[in-house]
């Protein structure tokens, strides 16, 4: 009798002492007993999974964890960050501070930011304490109690409960909190928070493309649509983006080799409507923020004023595609197309402002000399539908309908796609599509 009473005062006052601020409503689970209920889970998914045999990338992961964790809201615990070597795309956290993501979620992530992304999701439930207070739910405080009282077979018993509570998530309120707080999380810990909306666009492409990679994740979570518009919504409530990291290059070296190995194989590659936006529901889903502060107005896409301004979206994976798009407004901007990054494309650039359309190649943010210039033959504040084809080397531009220049570049192979704005305000991008043309012949012009 006097343990069970010891064992409520520890219930009771672990969780009026420790709970963390973001951990609405009573905890009953005090911190020690969570991460014993935590380590036996880990095991069994450790044991039914394995663990990727990398520990370099293990603990680079970790890194990016421990980061977000020092900005985090609970510090009462310590936090673990593993991969398991296993194809689905997914990512969660045992209660206790273990966190996973899987070798399938590396494959679709492109920087440091968008894995940021992923792992301060998983510290966002942690922080809101969403597993102990599910077990909580489902047990009951006295069978609770009885399973803990006496031996350590009450913990294992909950920790195989806890571990089936896991896998089924925490409901979409509470993944919604999780996604809240983790982006929070990003954006303290320096990281561009619009990683957390490209990696979302990822998802929601492959549950058209790939669906059976993301089945486990889609069936615990919210509509990814609906994630992607909150998470815009709280981006655009941050007061600046400025200074905020990718940090593209650090993740390709720390992955390095290991990245080809994981990347899908070519049969893989996406086909059809790769992208299809015409900005009509106020964001810009998908689309990174690398210079300027682009956002959505009045169902177009713009920027506040830079020297120059760039958002990306796509796949380094993407090869041979039509990208095209409507500038309204047009005095000075362009299509990038091949992109490894806003600092690494072959660019088309369209001026109305001087009468010309040209290709840069832009390498490690740098401009190069002009490709094959033209006369553009349309005047400044036009609106125009501009189009570039890209196959196997060779790049052709369209305005209007009409062949304007066209250009041989081998430099990279693959890539993304970027908008790109000048200094001038007032100019708009819309109705942005982008068709995969591998396999095909010329496309209608």
């Amino acid at each position: 009798m006097k343990k069970a009473l010891a064992l409520s005062v520890i219930l009771i006052v672990g969780c009026l002492a420790l709970e963390s601020k973001s951990a609405k409503g009573i905890v009953l689970i005090p911190p020690e007993l969570e991460v014993a209920f935590g380590r036996e889970v880990a095991r069994e998914i450790e044991a039914k999974y394995g663990l990727l045999g990398n520990p370099e990338l293990t603990v680079y992961v970790d890194s990016v964890g421990q980061r977000l964790v020092g900005v985090c809201d609970r510090q009462d615990i310590e936090y673990e960050f593993r991969i398991l070597d296993e194809d689905k795309v997914n990512a969660f956290a045992c209660p206790g501070g273990f966190v996973y993501v899987t070798t399938g979620i590396l494959k679709i992530i492109d920087n440091e930011a968008e894995l940021a992304g992923v792992l301060g999701h998983e510290i966002g439930h942690m922080v809101a304490r969403h597993g102990v207070k599910r077990l909580q739910a489902q047990l009951g405080y006295s069978l609770l109690s009885h399973l803990l009282f006496g031996d350590d077979e009450g913990v294992r018993k909950i920790a195989n409960i806890t571990a089936n509570l896991v896998f089924l998530g925490y409901g979409r309120e509470n993944e919604f909190e999780a996604d809240y707080l983790g982006t929070e999380y990003v954006y303290m810990a320096g990281y561009d928070p619009q990683g957390v909306i490209e990696l979302l666009a990822k998802i929601k492409q492959l549950e058209g493309r790939e669906p059976w990679a993301v089945e486990v994740l889609l069936r615990s979570h919210p509509p990814t649509s609906d994630r992607i518009q909150q998470v815009g919504q709280q981006i655009q409530e941050f007061p600046t983006l400025s200074g905020k990291e990718t940090y593209t290059e650090r993740f390709r070296e720390a992955v390095g080799d290991l990245l080809v190995r994981l990347k899908p194989s070519p049969e893989t590659v996406p086909t059809g409507i790769l992208l299809e936006e015409d900005f009509d529901d106020g964001i810009a889903q998908g689309f990174g923020d690398e210079v300027g502060r682009w956002r959505v107005v009045d169902g177009r896409y713009t920027a506040t004023t830079e020297i120059y301004r760039f958002s990306t979206f796509g796949d380094l994976r993407w090869k041979d595609y039509i990208l095209e798009a409507d500038f309204i407004n047009a005095r000075d901007g362009g299509l990038l197309a091949r992109a490894q990054d806003h600092n690494n494309a072959v660019a088309l650039i369209v001026r109305p402002t001087w009468n010309i359309i040209y290709w840069q190649i832009r390498e490690e943010g740098r401009w190069g000399a002009w490709y094959e210039p033209k006369n553009l033959d349309h005047t400044p504040g036009e609106d125009l539908h501009v189009k570039v084809e890209v196959r196997g080397d060779e790049l052709e531009a369209y305005v209007n309908g009409t062949l304007k220049t066209s250009l041989s570049w081998k430099g990279f192979p693959e890539g993304k796609i970027a908008l790109y704005l000048s200094h001038q305000g007032g100019q708009y991008w819309d109705n942005v599509v982008v068709i995969s043309s591998e396999g095909d012949g010329a496309g209608q012009h």
